[in-house]
């Protein structure tokens, strides 16, 4: 028998290859076209200051003013819910929050007493879901970590503190600490947390099942 000999194929001279080529010299040509116009000014954008292209059905409207809205505000609710419970989602609009330095500095210390948490777990209420920065489930305590800027300090945003009555009418533990406080008085700050964790054995397995919570 003959032995067989190995062919090596000149991809370079393919008609693939020359498509592939000539395609991508045509998108960076189309590209640097569009940035030479883009820089010298004399690309024509259609719709530049033009004003009421667009005109949406719920601008100005609000649940309490709109039953429309109010329907789609509660089936939304309901959707992420789900998604949620089915794990389909892990946090609010897919995306994947970034710690804060104030947050890494409660990691850090937390870590440091072996005190296991969760960050961004999702609690459900019937009308909306809040993601405490950290969530100890071995004693339902709900940890916020609030920026100065973003959260109205020193009185705190309206929505944080419904979020907090909310919380403590459910039996949940809250805390809130500024960032000045982690930076300045770190070690007052894990005296309150530690006065707050006490763990029990049922409470640690109960929420180790789960996941997601439901409260009505």
């Amino acid at each position: 028998m003959k032995a067989n000999k190995r062919v090596r194929r000149d991809y370079t001279r393919s008609s693939l290859y020359k498509v592939n080529i000539s395609e991508s010299v045509a998108s960076e040509r189309a590209k640097k076209a569009w940035v030479t116009k883009r820089l010298n000014g004399t690309d024509k954008v259609w719709n530049k200051g033009k004003v009421g292209l667009q005109n949406a059905w719920n601008k100005g409207l609000t649940a309490k003013t709109d039953n429309r809205v109010k329907k789609y505000t509660i089936s939304m609710t309901q959707t992420v819910q789900q998604q949620f419970k089915n794990k389909e989602r892990k946090v609010n609009g897919y995306r994947h929050w970034k710690d804060t330095d104030i947050e890494r500095i409660l990691h850090k210390e937390l870590d440091k007493l072996s005190i296991k948490y969760y960050k961004n777990y999702p609690i459900n209420f019937k009308n909306f879901t809040t993601f405490p920065d950290i969530y100890i489930p071995a004693s339902k305590l709900c940890i916020y970590a609030d920026g100065e800027y973003w959260h109205n300090y020193p009185f705190g945003s309206k929505k944080d503190n419904l979020i907090t009555r909310k919380l403590r009418r459910n039996k949940y533990k809250v805390l809130r600490f500024w960032g000045r406080q982690l930076k300045r008085e770190l070690p007052s700050c894990i005296r309150k947390i530690k006065r707050r964790y006490s763990p029990t054995l049922q409470e640690t397995v109960r929420d180790e099942q789960k996941w997601f919570i439901t409260t009505q």
